[in-house]
Parts: structure tokens; C-alpha cells; sequence
């Protein structure tokens, strides 16, 4: 949002997380504006409010049951004629070792007896079509992990963040213990030179119609 920002200097950018430490306080472009907020809660604006929402990487933060309500909370806050965007990673990665494919099998039975889908990136366009709006695109963008060069090293730097994130779930939910995971990180990330393993990105957007 900082680097939209800079490029569009007579647009005003507002950032939402739920987190009161995600964005800079001090310096920061003049047009963009931070608000901590839940949007389980509703969003803190008027309808009709914005051209353009984008939301990213909420998988793990919504139940199945919450993702209509969300969608439709954007679109409240989107004027007629305006674009709704949703950028979403499918957790299951492509190619995987058999390490790499146990850990997301029981990684997924896990947040799905939570309640949360951890492949609803694939299904971001149905939400979009779902809320009735117009010109739904969707697509992908594949990206390696742990190799193919600089790229494959910063998705695998993201990758062991994520994990480390997820460190408190599996210890207590699926059971391993930290030193297990820890060698199931090593495992996988051999396995994903190995096998060439890649992660896929999706994107949808689509238009609020004019009369709606």
C-alpha cells in the first residue's frame, strides 16, 4: 500500500488489520490513513465508500461460514461502478515430496476440523459471483519454493515464517512436538529442491454494478 501510495499521490489509501503494529506511524506517505479493525465487525465506513478494495492472505482468518459475510461487507463499502480484488495462496503445494504432502494432509484435517478451508483460494472467483458482481477474472501465479533463484528463496523465507506461525497449532492441535516440526521443516525444504515444489497464488476481481 506504501509503494501505491508514493505512485498515486492524489489517492487517499486506507489500510485495515486487526493488528495495531502492522503499519508505520511516523513516516508514511501523506494519502494513506491506518485503522485497527475487525471486519468480523463491520467495517468503520459509509457505504459506498471506496473505489477500489483489495483484500490478501485471510485464509486462516475466517471460518467457511465467514466468507459470504466478508464479501459482502466489501461490497457495502464499494460504490457502484467500483472493484472489489482478493489475492488468496492455495496451501497445498504442487509437486510435493512425500514429507511435504503428509504435513499438509494433516495440517488440513486440522483447520478444516477448525472450521477454516485451507484451499479457498481456489474459490475466491465463486465468492466474488456469489455477491453479484460483475466481470469476475480470476488466474494464478506459481511461484517455487526453495529454488529457482531469488524468488524461490524469498517464498521459502515466507514459507518458514508462516511455519514458525503455525508452530503454536501444530504443537498443541496436531500433536508433534517442536523438535519434531523443526525436522519436518528441514525435511520439506530438501524435498522441495528435490521435486521442484511450487505454490500457487490466486487473484479474482470483479466490478460492482452500477445500479447495485
Amino acid at each position: 500500500m506504501m509503494d501505491m501510495a508514493t505512485a498515486y499521490p492524489l489517492s487517499n489509501f486506507v489500510g485495515i488489520d486487526i493488528a495495531d503494529d502492522t503499519f508505520p506511524q511516523i513516516i508514511r506517505p501523506a494519502n494513506t490513513e491506518f485503522v485497527q479493525e475487525n471486519v468480523l465487525n463491520g467495517l468503520p465506513f459509509e457505504d459506498a465508500s471506496f473505489d477500489y478494495v483489495f483484500m490478501r492472505f485471510m485464509a486462516l482468518a475466517f471460518v467457511k461460514e465467514d466468507w459470504a459475510r466478508v464479501v459482502a461487507e466489501l461490497c457495502r463499502v464499494v460504490r457502484p461502478g467500483g472493484f472489489i480484488e482478493m489475492v488468496e495462496l492455495d496451501m497445498e503445494g504442487k509437486r510435493p515430496g512425500p514429507e511435504s504432502k503428509n504435513m499438509f494432509t494433516r495440517l488440513s484435517k486440522g483447520l478444516q476440523a477448525r472450521g477454516v478451508d485451507p484451499v479457498i483460494a481456489r474459490r475466491i472467483d465463486k465468492l466474488l459471483i456469489s455477491a453479484e458482481l460483475m466481470d469476475v477474472n480470476k488466474g494464478f501465479g506459481s511461484i517455487p519454493v526453495h529454488w529457482g533463484g531469488k524468488l524461490g528463496e524469498a517464498m521459502a523465507d515466507d514459507v518458514r515464517c508462516a511455519m514458525k506461525g503455525l508452530m503454536r497449532f501444530y504443537t498443541t492441535t496436531l500433536h508433534y512436538t517442536v523438535e519434531q516440526v523443526e525436522m519436518m521443516m528441514v525435511q520439506t525444504e530438501r524435498e522441495s529442491v528435490e521435486h521442484r515444489t511450487y505454490l500457487n497464488f490466486h487473484y479474482a476481481f470483479g466490478q460492482r454494478p452500477l445500479g447495485g
